[in-house]
């Protein structure tokens, strides 16, 4: 399974290394890089992001392919709200790197935390069924 996780990231590395094209000069600029509800505090002045370690120059597609995969809204809902189609094909690479990340993240809580390796595992279990990225773990 390993080698089939390597494999997955060279081929995703190496079609992104373009960028994306939906977003600022360049298709770069700054985004979140871990762009969900979860990461937003409500705050009497409005909503404010925080969790800032993702925080790079990127495509736009990584931000909203963050919103594509939450559970934790509407997804497809807060792509259109952006202006962007959420079935767009330029979001496809994007969703796949995203889900191959959240996947490896969770594999690596489960080295630190044994508790997490029944959630490593169903997250495994999901990207193997669908390397897409469309399924949510």
């Amino acid at each position: 399974m390993l080698a089939r996780l390597r494999e997955a990231h060279a081929a995703l590395a190496e079609r992104l290394t373009d960028g994306g094209s939906l977003g600022g000069a360049g298709g770069r600029q700054a985004v979140h890089g871990d762009a969900h509800p979860g990461n937003l505090l409500a705050t009497p002045a409005g909503l404010l992001w925080n969790d800032f370690e993702e925080c790079m120059s990127a495509p736009v597609e990584w931000d909203l392919a963050c919103l594509l995969r939450t559970t934790r809204l509407d997804g497809r809902a807060a792509v259109r709200a952006y202006g962007v189609d959420p079935d767009d094909p330029r979001l496809s690479e994007f969703v796949a790197a995203r889900g191959l990340q959240g996947t490896l993240w969770v594999l690596a809580r489960a080295l630190c935390f044994p508790s997490e390796a029944a959630r490593a595992r169903a997250a495994l279990e999901t990207w193997s069924r669908d390397p897409s990225g469309r399924t949510r773990a």
